[in-house]
């Protein structure tokens, strides 16, 4: 699954606790998606980069667009006043400007997660993905800092 995984640029299959992840945050007038670019520094493996655009796609849908296409399918919804809740609604794949449907929730699971604002500058975050038979297959979660760069 790793190889597959590392293909993909998808996120990292690695068991490991207190990683730093730094996120870098970007925009651009070419397009209305908005890029993730991730660095996990795992303390025994070289830096794993995992980028993604989110694309809107109408009322409360996203994509969230990996190498190659390949893409989380989601809604947001605000809960609370505080908390930001991801709810799975497939996977896709982009060709161009049009996103199509990939059938695979039930070979890869489903995804879900949650962003809860701690204050002004940090929030609590998780994501995961649960297979309806193998149970939980990948999970990630802590505290983010934001901090500006130059």
């Amino acid at each position: 699954m790793r190889p597959i995984y590392r293909l993909l640029g998808a996120l990292p299959l690695v068991s490991a606790e207190n990683v730093p992840v730094s996120v870098q945050f970007k925009t651009t007038t070419a397009n209305n998606g908005f890029q993730f670019n991730r660095t996990f520094s795992f303390h025994d493996k070289k830096p794993y980069a995992f980028n993604s655009i989110m694309f809107p796609v109408k009322n409360d849908e996203f994509y969230e667009v990996m190498r190659f296409g390949v893409s989380w399918r989601f809604t947001l919804s605000f809960e609370e006043g505080n908390k930001v809740v991801y709810q799975h609604r497939g996977f896709g794949f982009k060709l161009f400007n049009t996103f199509l449907p990939l059938p695979v929730t039930a070979l890869v699971g489903k995804g879900a997660g949650e962003e809860i604002m701690i204050d002004d500058d940090s929030f609590d975050m998780w994501i995961s993905f649960t297979h309806p038979l193998l149970g939980l297959l990948y999970t990630y979660y802590g505290r983010f800092t934001f901090t500006e760069t130059a």
